[in-house]
């Protein structure tokens, strides 16, 4: 009896271990083969700058597409899906014949655009606004051109995805999202953003497959796991384009002959995705990021990494001053900005974001990045010229008006050229209501504390001729500077920081006999493809003896170290009335690696005095907690580590690779990669870092401004004395609370109304509260394509509107604004 008892339960373990399926492939015979349907996607992918320049990717684009029309004449069933709006526009601009009969393939169901985005971007490093505008206007783009609207996101070649893109894309109106990497082991899944938003997504095979007798083994696949009996087959030669092949379409239609086969149908892939969900809906459902798979893609390539940042930054300010400037006679550049948005998102594609391109595929983007800078410099300048002319200038002394971009109140130091008529002068700076700001002049540039700048607005200060009644802080003849935050020491030999006191908090920052700031090189085993992997560090040196440590400037110690062929000089700034401690770097990098030899990276390293602490990261629209098991990962503006009453922040102006081991945080500046870029980044590097102690959490904390504080400086504008219609003093927009910041101010697509955007940074819901200073008709929520929800009107009390938003919800509003 208890043998017949063992032998049971062994028996049903065996199947708890390894159960049946009510469709094993044995089950699926001869007899019930063609119940099953195998769903071939055409496709080619198109890396858009990888390794060739955008001449041949043009053409590749024009061979490829003229292709897969000529076979949709010979194969009336064949189907063609093709992604990338920035795949469309130059075979529009370039040849029009071949986009006309694209035109008609549309029309009649032979041609699908799984375009998405703009381009199959970084769905990592790029932010969460600019992922907005990669649908948006991807969407507008095809909408115009082709009269359908993408519902697929297509991210075959993506090296990873951040867990909020759900949101971006439900909120878009994308259902279905198809990628290659980083998955978790399901072939279909719903993607589950924290805010609880889905996509269907499916993950299983190669984007350049070809056709053969394997891809029965795909519909075998998911009607083991899910019970279901379609699947679908991306089949086509990539990366250089080419697509489907006669081939390839020959042995579909020989396949899909035989009795033994699944059905085989040429299809699109919203096609199957609608076949599939007709039959079930209950997949599994994945709630995290997709990662990881190249790890040194995030710092190679500084050059456009910087450049990214710098437009992710300089086009809302531009959009949001323009949108502002607009009831004064300023002219809103929408079509220039949409220039500027495509030259951005183009530059945002994977191989090239992540600096896994030739060296001459940068001077393209270089270009590209140039013409966009330009079209946002000019719309900011001109747009904060018309409302500074209408601001009320008279008070006494020479009057500079400090602009703020970002959506609450701030303090931060402001730094501009003194102007050359109160050169060796003493001089003094002051609000319109007669307080002293603490200010400072160093090598020609006046650096003021700009206090209290309102929300969306601006500030007016003036220079006065006549000595500061603040008492000037002397230069300290130790390594040591200070404000009302903070007290830093640093360490005459090493050039690191050996103390930092926290005087509101009262605590030491850094853990005993520690270096913070300290630079490491580390060395890394030479390795194949070099620009995407990091290769075995088989050695770090730290940079511990300076080469001179001097205090420049009041608050200002100046370090330099060199290493090799390389120098790195950091000024490690205190400013009144700021927070945090700012780190400029200069670095002149000539480290070199082959496929032969060593590969260097430069990294930064801060212990912090925290123990137990937990390591979150700052992702698009979002934030997400990761282990510190020193793994290289990827985040935006800022990471943080904090215990339970207690963290340190480290924010950054344009880097992106980051690991955390224990209690020390590290930032990761420059790369001496090879391939396939054999010097990527030789030359001179400057960058910002700053470090941000804070009692709490990163929440209580409110690290996420912090991070947006460094990244969008406040903005002086020298002003004439005159009279004007507005104040010294005014704030356009604030909302509230503190949770919630807002990433787009811009008028409409459509219309002349506005469009505001915030998102929750804390995971933690309410009621926003948003005060306009100017006069509102009507609001109305939207999706992210600014189309209204089916929801009534917000409600406006004066000029207030208020609305709730669920945890990390991304909020569009579209308000008419009253004449």
């Amino acid at each position: 009896m208890r043998l017949s008892v063992a032998l049971i339960l062994i028996f049903a373990f065996f199947l708890w271990l390894f159960p049946t399926n009510s469709h094993p492939d044995s089950a699926i015979d001869e007899a019930s083969i063609k119940e099953y349907t195998v769903h071939l996607i055409g496709h080619a992918h198109i890396d858009m700058n990888w390794l060739w320049l955008w001449p041949e990717t043009v053409e590749v684009c024009k061979n490829t597409f003229s292709t897969m029309l000529k076979f949709m004449e010979e194969y009336p069933q064949f189907r063609f899906s093709q992604s990338q709006a920035s795949a469309y526009l130059p075979i529009e601009e370039q040849y029009p014949e071949i986009f006309k009969q694209i035109q008609e393939r549309v029309k009649n169901g032979q041609w699908e655009i799984t375009g998405g985005t703009w381009t199959e971007g970084d769905m990592n490093m790029a932010s969460g606004e600019a992922i907005v505008r990669q649908i948006l206007y991807a969407k507008r783009y095809f909408m115009e051109k082709f009269g359908v609207e993408p519902i697929i996101c297509w991210e075959p070649d993506t090296f990873g995805h951040a867990w909020t893109i759900p949101q971006i894309l439900a909120k878009s109106g994308i259902k279905y999202y198809y990628f290659m990497r980083c998955g978790k082991g399901e072939p279909v899944f719903w993607w589950e953003s924290p805010d609880g938003s889905r996509v269907l997504a499916f993950n299983r095979g190669s984007y350049n497959g070809s056709v053969n007798e394997s891809i029965k083994d795909a519909v075998l696949d998911l009607a083991r796991r899910y019970d279901v009996k379609d699947a679908m087959f991306v089949y086509g030669v990539g990366d250089h384009g080419g697509g489907p092949t006669r081939k390839d379409i020959e042995k579909a239609l020989e396949l899909g002959k035989r009795k033994d086969f699944p059905n085989v149908k040429f299809d699109t892939a919203v096609g199957f995705f609608d076949t599939l969900l007709a039959q079930k809906k209950e997949f599994p459902v994945i709630s995290d990021e997709l990662n990881f798979v190249f790890r040194g893609c995030y710092t190679s390539h500084s050059d456009i990494k910087r450049m990214n940042r710098t437009m992710e930054n300089l086009l809302p300010t531009a959009e949001m001053f323009s949108s502002l400037a607009v009831p004064f006679g300023f002219k809103y550049p929408a079509k220039e900005f949409i220039e500027a948005w495509r030259n951005t998102c183009f530059n945002q594609f994977h191989d090239i974001l992540d600096g896994t391109a030739i060296h001459e595929s940068y001077e393209y983007s270089k270009k590209l990045f140039d013409k966009a800078y330009s079209i946002g410099d000019t719309a900011l300048k001109g747009a904060l010229k018309t409302l500074a002319d209408e601001v009320n200038t008279t008070g006494a002394g020479m009057p500079i008006i400090v602009f703020n971009p970002l959506s609450w109140q701030r303090t931060e130091s402001i730094s501009l050229p003194l102007p050359k008529n109160l050169v060796g002068r003493e001089i003094s700076v002051w609000d319109a209501k007669d307080n002293e700001m603490t200010s400072q002049i160093i090598n020609g540039q006046l650096i003021f504390a700009a206090k209290d700048v309102p929300s969306v607005g601006y500030k007016t200060f003036y220079i006065r001729a006549k000595p500061s009644k603040i008492r000037q802080t002397a230069l300290s003849q130790e390594p040591t500077i200070e404000n009302e935050f903070f007290k830093v020491t640093v360490d005459k030999l090493s050039g690191t920081i050996t103390n930092i006191y926290d005087k509101k908090a009262s605590r030491k920052v850094l853990p005993s006999n520690s270096k913070a700031a300290l630079l490491q090189v580390l060395i890394e085993d030479p390795s194949g493809m070099s620009a995407w992997n990091i290769g075995n560090i088989k050695q770090t040196f730290d940079l511990d003896k300076a080469d001179f440590v001097n205090v420049i400037a009041p608050g200002v110690i100046r370090v330099k170290h060199k290493f090799n062929k390389s120098t790195f000089m950091q000024d490690i700034i205190l400013r009144p009335g700021v927070p945090r401690i700012d780190f400029k770097m200069t670095a002149d990098w000539f480290e070199q690696g082959t496929s032969k030899t060593d590969g260097a990276m430069l990294k930064v390293a801060f212990p912090v005095n925290v123990n137990d602490g937990k390591a979150v990261f700052d992702i698009p629209f979002g934030s997400i907690e990761r282990p510190s098991n020193g793994d290289e990962v990827p985040a935006l503006k800022w990471i943080d580590l904090s215990g339970k009453d207690y963290g340190v922040s480290l924010l950054n102006d344009c880097k992106y690779g980051h690991d955390v081991k224990d209690n020390i945080m590290r930032l990761s500046l420059l790369r001496a990669s090879d391939d396939p870029d054999p010097t990527p980044d030789q030359g001179r590097h400057e960058i910002t870092y700053s470090l941000y102690p804070h009692a709490g959490d990163w929440r209580q904390a409110n690290t996420p401004r912090r991070g947006y504080e460094l990244n969008n400086p406040l903005i002086p504008f020298f002003a004439k004395r005159h009279a004007g219609n507005l104040p010294e003093e005014h704030s356009f927009l604030s909302v509230e609370p503190s949770n919630l910041i807002v990433t787009a101010l811009k008028k409409a697509e459509d219309s002349n109304d506005i469009i505001i955007r915030f998102y929750e940074c804390k995971g933690e819901p309410g009621t926003a509260r948003i005060n306009m200073g100017m006069k509102v008709r009507a609001a109305l929520e939207t999706d992210l394509a600014e189309r209204p929800l089916h929801k009534p009107a917000l409600p406006l009390k004066g000029r207030e509107i208020t609305i709730p938003f669920g945890k990390w919800e991304i909020k569009t509003l579209r308000l008419e604004l009253a004449k």
